[in-house]
């Protein structure tokens, strides 16, 4: 199980993100509030009365809509990113799949659970607001009044179904993450472990070999490739591309080599492994110029 100073850490990190997101929302609530009020009020002034009333208001509730379903839709990735990001490798052990979704559950929404972004596009409170401007321009009980109210009740209605759909199938998609993660840990700890058997018996001559490093062919090359140090060097691999955007310091990049020593023991400088991330990160930095 993952201590719980590690868990205690995740939620405070989970929990700016959450308040940074509902300012977010918040203000580009507040935004197209204000931006009907003013444009409706510029046209009418213009004396464009049904343009004021009906298609500025509804563009602006439009936007919001699809700004809170954007924000939806990246909620529960973002969460499930900076947890895996407070996580090494070998915590899939130590993680039950109940503690990940409950994150996700506190701090995004349960699966089928409707999305606290959806608090942000309030229709009792727009409809409020539009009565009260209206009734400042002198248009309460105008056609014009009765057809935006009517127009914005239909996308109003529109948006929160999108919404509510988006959250179901971001919910998932994170949930399908976390899946992976443990699946690709009992897959990374059963392969080291049969490697650090390898290693453990080499010096008294053992001829175990695991079935993920076993070559079928007798040459030299191909027992090399397949050799526990080269397997350990693909499992390195898989870690540097997961964790490649915080590799470029030397701190960090030292400290990435000392956890894959102790993940797989076979391997034994972390020399070596600082040389294969510099040469990973140089073929990266190739294939991008040249993309």
């Amino acid at each position: 199980m993952v201590n719980i100073a590690k868990q205690r850490l995740i939620r405070r990190r989970v929990e700016v993100l959450r308040h940074e997101l509902d300012q977010r929302l918040q203000t580009r609530a507040l935004t197209s509030y204000s931006t009907l009020t003013e444009y409706a009020s510029a046209e009418l002034r213009a004396g464009r009365g049904g343009l004021a009333l009906i298609e500025v208001p509804l563009r602006s509730l439009e936007e919001l809509g699809t700004f809170i379903a954007s924000e939806t839709h990246d909620w529960p990735g973002r969460v499930w990113d900076q947890v895996r990001a407070d996580l090494k490798p070998q915590h899939s052990a130590e993680t039950s799949r109940a503690i990940l979704n409950g994150l996700l559950d506190e701090f995004a929404w349960p699966a089928g659970a409707q999305p606290f972004t959806l608090n942000h596009l309030d229709k009792t409170r727009i409809t409020t607001a539009l009565t009260r401007h209206a009734e400042r321009l002198g248009q309460r009980d105008s056609d014009g009044w009765n057809s935006l109210i009517r127009r914005a009740d239909q996308l109003l209605g529109l948006a929160e179904v999108s919404i509510r759909n988006t959250a179901v199938a971001a919910r998932e998609k994170a949930a399908i993450a976390i899946e992976e993660f443990l699946q690709n840990g009992a897959e990374e700890r059963s392969m080291a472990a049969a490697m650090n058997a390898n290693a453990e018996a080499a010096p008294s001559g053992s001829k175990v070999l695991d079935k993920h490093a076993r070559s079928s062919s007798k040459g030299g090359k191909n027992r090399a490739e397949k050799s526990p140090k080269n397997a350990a060097k693909i499992l390195v691999r898989q870690r540097f591309d997961a964790r490649k955007p915080k590799l470029w310091h030397h701190g960090d990049l030292a400290a990435f080599a000392k956890d894959m020593l102790v993940d797989f023991p076979v391997l034994t400088s972390t020399k070596v492994v600082e040389g294969w991330v510099r040469q990973w990160r140089n073929d990266d930095l190739k294939s991008q110029s040249s993309a």
